[in-house]
């Protein structure tokens, strides 16, 4: 998937939760039923991962997710507020609140690939993640000094903000489950 096409993917997700959640398929390459089963604590803001149950051993491990998709998880978790302890993160937006099911996940992306006239599935975004360094088509082009010093220092600030937002929605938890970014 290119720049571009992931652009209008993303741009196809209707709400927070939808581009929180093709985010965080896309950045991981967790599998659709690994990531629908998250709970807020297995959420590490600092380290920039998120621990899901493995299909084959169901151990529980952590997968990488990227300072984008943390942020449209955050902006996800700020609109529909906090999920109680032991409820999945992702839940529906009508009627009663429920975990949202592989089904509607499905559905969600069909919805947005049709309109773009592809045929993607949530299990091409869990191969999404790995093409760059498993076909050799694609090439990762070395970065200069100046850009790995970017990055050290932009990873660093997002370290610093991942642990505000942490320690914000810990603290928000135990003063009644309002995050401190709602007005």
């Amino acid at each position: 998937m290119s720049d571009g096409q992931w652009d209008e993917l993303l741009a196809q997700m209707r709400c927070a939760r939808d581009r929180a959640r093709l985010s965080c398929y896309v950045a991981s390459g967790a599998r659709a039923y690994e990531l629908l089963g998250i709970e807020l604590g297995d959420i590490d803001w600092t380290r920039g991962q998120i621990w899901v149950l493995s299909k084959g051993t169901r151990a529980r491990q952590p997968v990488p997710v990227s300072p984008e998709a943390l942020a449209y998880l955050a902006a996800y978790l700020d609109e529909a507020g906090l999920p109680e302890p032991g409820v999945a993160v992702w839940r529906t937006r009508r009627g009663e609140s429920r975990p949202l099911t592989y089904w509607a996940a499905r559905r969600i992306i069909q919805r947005a690939t049709e309109a773009l006239g592809v045929n993607w599935t949530l299990h091409d975004l869990r191969h999404t993640a790995a093409t760059a360094v498993t076909h050799p088509e694609f090439t990762v082009t070395p970065w200069s000094p100046q850009q790995t010093e970017a990055y050290q220092t932009a990873w660093q600030t997002w370290r610093n903000l991942a642990w505000y937002i942490q320690a914000a929605l810990l603290r928000a938890r135990r003063g009644g489950g309002q995050t401190p970014l709602r007005r």
